[in-house]
């Protein structure tokens, strides 16, 4: 006698609930320790981790929900990335010290675009800050600063946040809403492809 359809599914609903809830645990542990790296580092690995886990979803899915394999791996890049710097920021509004710093050096960087035409340039600057600080260089991204010039930054005691140009930042809903949004969708996309790849398995097996 065949099983109903809600029991059928219980198993696929209970794997893709926990691998839901590992994706979006991993997610906020990641966001927690990178967002103390480089801005850059943080991205970028971010990037290289979605990749693999779309290689693997792929992978464990078979060509016929790759779909759902990369589209994991595109909520994934958009979390860690938000995640990221919502934390830094939260980091900098807990925590951080408004100081005036006075600009020691200047560091220019350059990149090219599309064609090779060269865009706007980024600046670094590092700083002198009152004793007892870190001295975490400033990214000042396209703001132009002049060396001597007496700034206003917040710095992160513990010198896990980068520091920023200006006053400590205010909390945000946004980053929250992205989370919360992606979070959901987690759960989504492991749900619907644990029950639904489990039952139209079980539906060819029974049709031949």
């Amino acid at each position: 006698m065949r099983k109903p359809v809600l029991v059928e599914l219980v198993p696929g609903l209970a794997l893709g609930l926990a691998t839901g809830a590992t994706l979006i645990g991993g997610s906020t542990w990641y966001e927690h320790v990178a967002y103390a790296h480089d801005a850059k580092w943080a991205v970028l690995t971010a990037l290289c981790a979605g990749a693999v886990l779309g290689l693997a979803a792929w992978a464990a899915t078979d060509t016929e929900y790759s779909f759902v394999g990369w589209a994991t791996a595109v909520v994934f890049a958009v979390h860690v990335v938000t995640g990221t710097l919502a934390a830094e920021r939260q980091a900098l509004h807990d925590r951080g010290l408004e100081v005036t710093a006075t600009v020691r050096q200047e560091h220019v960087h350059r990149f090219s675009g599309s064609g090779g035409v060269e865009t706007a340039p980024a600046y670094t600057y590092d700083l002198a800050v009152p004793r007892n600080l870190p001295h975490r260089p400033l990214e000042a991204g396209i703001t132009r600063l002049t060396v001597g010039e007496r700034v206003l930054v917040t710095i992160d005691p513990e010198a896990r946040a980068p520091s920023r140009l200006g006053h400590r930042p205010s909390a945000s809903q946004v980053p929250a809403c992205i989370l919360g949004t992606c979070n959901v969708l987690f759960l989504l996309i492991t749900v619907g492809l644990s029950t639904g790849a489990g039952h139209l398995r079980r539906y060819r097996i029974g049709a031949k």
